[in-house]
Formats: structure tokens, C-alpha cells, sequence
């Protein structure tokens, strides 16, 4: 059990893992189905798992702390600086992605929220003010002052997670008649009338 001062580190790491692409989970399983997207879920945890291992052991056994100083180690100089352009494409990607599903799936509910049409200028406003409010919270140099984001942040996608699994089953109760998955290619839960 973790100890009250380890919770913020924890909060951090399971935001950064989570991260924004818990809003594009129900357009994957849509697009996949079920039964294949649990699989390529279940894919997935198994390879992050096993490098993850990896990882741990090759840092353990030449005893480094740094993921750049152990590429260092076991391939020189150039692995180091392969590593370092990896992690810059990988985080440009992440912040591209954000991006991309803030663009996405922001507009649609801020005009149902505050009752504006959905068009483009809705858009390009809220994917302003988002960089705006985001990339100054990304050049911080300590990130323990991020605590409350994080955990407002893992607040809202455990309420979208929560939201998106039960949305179908209330639609159901609430109609009177029974769901049965009857297109699995189509969705989570269709249900055949």
C-alpha cells in the first residue's frame, strides 16, 4: 500500500500512461469490435509488460538510472543519440495526437454545452485556448505542481470511461427491452429489435 506522500507520484505516472488516448478507446472498439479489440488490448499490455521487464533488467544489470545513459552503455554514443531522437518524436507525436482529439472531440461538446453551433471557428478557438492553457504547463521543470491537474484530469476519464460503458445498458433499461449483441464489427452494444 502506498504511503499518503507516494499518491502524487502515482496520480502523475497513471496520468501519463492513461493520457488522452482513453478517448479514442470507444471509436477503436467500434471500428474493431469486440472480441478483436480486447484481444489487440490484451496484445498490447502483454508487449508493454515484457519490454517494460526488459528494461528494468538491462538497467539492474549495467546499472544505470537513465534510459539514455544505459542506450549509452550498451551501444555508445549513437544509440544514446538514437534514443534521445526517439523520445523527441515520440513526445511530438503525443503532443500532435492531443491535438488532434482535443480538435476532435472538443468542439461537438463545448457547443452542446454552451449552445454555440459546431463549426470550424469553434475549433480553431478551442484548439488555441487549449495550446495556450497546455503548452506553458508543459515547459514546467517540476511537475509535482501538476498534482491537482492530474488528478482532475484521472477524475475525467474515469467519469468518460464510466460514461461510455454504461451509456448503452441505461438506453436499454430505460426502452424496456432486452439488449443483445447483435453486430459485433458495428459497436460495443447493438442491440436487435
Amino acid at each position: 500500500m502506498p504511503s499518503l506522500s507516494e499518491i502524487p507520484h502515482i496520480i502523475n505516472l497513471a496520468n501519463s500512461i492513461i493520457g488522452v488516448s482513453i478517448l479514442a478507446m470507444p471509436f477503436c472498439f467500434k471500428q474493431c469490435g469486440i472480441v478483436l479489440a480486447s484481444l489487440l488490448v490484451l496484445f498490447s499490455n502483454f508487449l508493454t509488460k515484457a519490454t517494460c521487464h526488459l528494461l528494468l533488467r538491462a538497467a539492474i544489470i549495467a546499472k544505470k538510472r537513465n534510459y539514455e545513459y544505459l542506450a549509452y552503455h550498451v551501444f555508445g554514443s549513437a544509440g544514446k543519440f538514437a534514443v534521445e531522437i526517439s523520445m523527441i518524436g515520440f513526445l511530438l507525436g503525443t503532443g500532435i495526437a492531443f491535438f488532434v482529439i482535443i480538435g476532435d472531440l472538443g468542439p461537438p461538446i463545448v457547443s452542446v454545452l454552451i449552445g454555440v453551433e459546431n463549426d470550424e471557428w469553434l475549433r480553431k478557438f478551442l484548439m488555441m485556448s487549449v495550446g495556450v492553457l497546455i503548452v506553458p504547463l508543459c515547459m514546467l521543470r517540476d511537475i509535482s505542481s501538476l498534482n491537482h491537474f492530474n488528478a482532475f484530469s484521472m477524475l475525467f476519464y474515469c467519469t468518460f470511461v464510466v460514461k461510455v460503458s454504461f451509456k448503452p445498458i441505461i438506453v436499454e433499461v430505460n426502452s424496456g427491452h432486452a439488449c443483445v449483441l447483435s453486430d459485433v464489427r458495428q459497436g460495443i452494444l447493438l442491440c436487435a429489435n
